[in-house]
C-alpha cells in the first residue's frame, strides 16, 4: 500500500514538474517571439523615421533664411560626390 502511494506521489510530482517546465517553456517561447516581433517593428519604425526625417528636411529646406537651401544642399551633395 505504501509502495503504491509512493509511486503515485512520484508520478504526481513528475507530472507537476513537467507541467511547470512545459508552462515555463511556453512562456519563454512567447517572450522570445514577442522580442523578435518587437525588434522587427523597431527596425521598421527606425527606417520609417529615417525616411520621414529625410522628407521633413527636404520640406524644411526652403525655409532657410536665404531661400536657396535646396540649391546649396544639391551643390554640396554634387561637390561631395565629385
Amino acid at each position: 500500500m505504501k509502495c503504491a502511494y509512493l509511486l503515485l506521489e512520484m508520478i504526481w510530482s513528475i507530472g507537476v514538474s513537467t507541467n511547470c517546465i512545459w508552462s515555463h517553456a511556453v512562456s519563454i517561447s512567447t517572450i522570445s517571439a514577442r522580442n523578435t516581433f518587437m525588434k522587427k517593428c523597431a527596425r521598421r519604425r527606425r527606417v520609417y523615421d529615417k525616411e520621414r526625417k529625410k522628407n521633413l528636411v527636404m520640406e524644411n529646406v526652403p525655409n532657410i533664411k536665404n531661400g536657396s537651401g535646396i540649391y546649396l544642399k544639391n551643390r554640396l551633395l554634387v561637390s561631395r560626390r565629385g
